[in-house]
């Protein structure tokens, strides 16, 4: 089972190197300024439950984590914080919704560990990523 769910995981990661097209691009420009929109506004506050409340969709942030964050957060592939797990979100979370985001959208590869762009689902918008992370970190907070 594990060996299926990182074998899921690089093939995510080798997809999201596929790239889109660029009309892809110009369709999600409205979703990215509503996570512009969120992320900038008020930056600098703490993270708490009710601001998460307040900017994000938790609910479907918790549809986008089921069905495409869950394969790497739950055992913590390619070095993925697991899933609820407060202490290993701990030094994440001091980084601010906004880099999150960023990362998560962007991707990222660190000393940690790597996150693929879109967690390796390029057909996500910027703001289905945004309340996913959203609704990871309201787990752990």
């Amino acid at each position: 089972m594990s060996r299926f769910i990182v074998t899921l995981c690089l093939s995510g990661v080798l997809l999201s190197a596929c790239g889109g097209d660029k009309q892809k691009a110009e369709e999600e420009k409205p979703a990215e300024a509503k996570v512009e929109e969120k992320t900038t506004e008020g930056s600098s506050e703490a993270i708490t439950a009710e601001m998460l409340a307040q900017k994000y969709n938790l609910e479907a942030g918790k549809t986008v984590y089921e069905q495409s964050c869950q394969s790497c957060h739950m055992m913590g592939v390619a070095g993925a914080p697991i899933h609820a797990k407060k202490e290993a979100w701990s030094d994440r979370v001091s980084l601010g919704m906004d880099m999150l985001i960023k990362k998560s959208i962007e991707g990222y590869t660190g000393e940690a560990g790597m996150m693929p762009a879109k967690g390796g689902n390029p057909e996500l918008s910027d703001e289905q990523v945004a309340d996913a992370v959203a609704y990871m970190i309201s787990e752990v907070i």
